[in-house]
């Protein structure tokens, strides 16, 4: 699942778009989890980040946003995503939209 911030929480049963209006892609799955982020943070873009499935794997995505999205795992220092190119996320890491909006991968607890 991934954390927001303010609480929520977002079920990995399926992609997740998330941003300022987020909207599904062109070339992604037909009905994504759509997260809207609070339309007063400015810096995050309309379609900033989107996590997909394949497999087992988690991937992370900057949908080459103005701001950009960083990786953050523990005891490693922050990789800065490349617009497009897919990272695979493990449970406790973290992605930081536009250096300011930080979304959280956890395993779901029974």
């Amino acid at each position: 699942m991934l954390c927001l911030p303010e609480g929520g929480r977002v079920l990995l049963d399926r992609a997740v778009i998330l941003g300022r209006r987020p909207t599904p892609l062109l070339d992604g799955e037909p009905w994504p989890h759509l997260v809207e982020l609070p339309s007063e943070l400015t810096y995050l873009s309309r379609n900033h980040a989107a996590i997909e499935l394949d497999g087992w794997h988690v991937l992370a995505r900057d949908l080459g946003s103005s701001g950009g999205t960083s990786l953050h795992a523990p005891d490693r220092p922050p990789i800065r995503l490349r617009p497009h190119d897919p990272h695979v996320l493990e449970p406790g890491w973290r992605l930081v939209l536009a250096d300011d909006f930080p979304v959280t991968f956890q395993t779901a607890i029974g």
